[in-house]
């Protein structure tokens, strides 16, 4: 792992409250601490002008089932969110200002981490990985991935595509 979390002091979280309720959530959170390193999969935009990783999902890599993947010829896992489908809650949300309904969601550089087993995680991305090679580590970083993580060029990725075998 690149890197450990510092994991805050638990103890408070261990002091019984008169809420049997409140308990039972702290005895949760304190359980829930030995994930905080784990890797993650996911999806993600990068933003060169800010330089910065946005529209980031991901979950961890563990709670996804693998999936027997025939072009692979191996199980595979990744998180079921699509794109699209982030794209279009985030602009109707309106937080950030990146997402808007005129602009297509593959107009941003952007990519998804994958664990294929016994191989090891890889991050799908465009060719425009290789214009900001810094964004390797930022997805690192991110999503919690080994320093050997594989970074893989797809054509699916690539601006101004929308993920089918069509051009947009």
């Amino acid at each position: 792992m690149p890197y450990k979390l510092q994991i805050p002091n638990s103890d408070d979280w261990k002091k019984d409250t008169d809420n049997p309720m409140v308990n039972g959530f702290r005895e949760l959170m304190e359980y829930n601490n030995q994930f905080v390193d784990d890797p993650n999969v996911g999806i993600f935009w990068y933003d060169p002008e800010e330089d910065e990783l946005f529209g980031i999902y991901s979950t961890l890599a563990s709670d996804m089932n693998f999936f027997y993947s025939n072009v692979f010829h191996a199980e595979v896992r990744t998180c079921h969110l699509m794109h699209y489908a982030l794209w279009q809650g985030e602009c109707n949300r309106g937080k950030d200002k990146r997402f808007q309904k005129a602009i297509p969601f593959f107009k941003y550089p952007r990519g998804r981490i994958f664990e294929v087993k016994d191989r090891g995680f890889v991050v799908c991305t465009g060719s425009w990985l290789k214009q900001f090679p810094q964004v390797k580590q930022m997805i690192i970083d991110e999503f919690q991935l080994p320093n050997d993580t594989e970074f893989l060029i797809d054509g699916r990725w690539i601006l101004e595509h929308g993920g089918s075998d069509k051009e947009m």
